[in-house]
């Protein structure tokens, strides 16, 4: 049986996505400024997504983040506070707070379902 080494790879994928989080950490509370129309992140996630491109090498590394948990928000029900997608900040638990959004893509299975979907002002964000 042949087998090829790839623990190395593995062991650079694991440092780079540990640097990354650690980066995201520093952007706590920041407004994100690399929002994209929704022109094109529509384009972009369709071309990354799309049916041409499922097909993936044998060893392609299908990785997550599984964000920490937060206490659950105890507000009352009828006090919720509308938000919109302009409205949310990096690393932040918008307690006390909803955001209404609709899909707008078909939705992607890879370590997590994935979609686009848009606010009631047309701005688009991947979840």
């Amino acid at each position: 049986m042949d087998a090829r080494d790839v623990s190395t790879q593995h062991v650079e994928l694991m440092k780079k996505s540990k640097r990354v989080l650690e980066e995201a950490k520093k952007r706590q509370g920041e407004r994100p400024n690399d929002r994209r129309p929704p022109e094109y992140t529509y384009m972009r996630f369709m071309a990354a997504f799309g049916p041409r491109n499922q097909y993936k090498p044998d060893e392609y590394i299908y990785t997550s983040f599984i964000a920490p948990a937060y206490h659950p928000c105890i507000a009352e029900v009828t006090s919720p506070k509308e938000i919109t997608i302009d409205e949310l900040l990096l690393e932040t638990h918008h307690q006390g707070a909803y955001i209404l959004l609709r899909c707008i893509t078909p939705p992607f299975r890879m370590t997590a379902i994935m979609v686009l979907a848009e606010d009631r002002n047309g701005d688009v964000v991947s979840l």
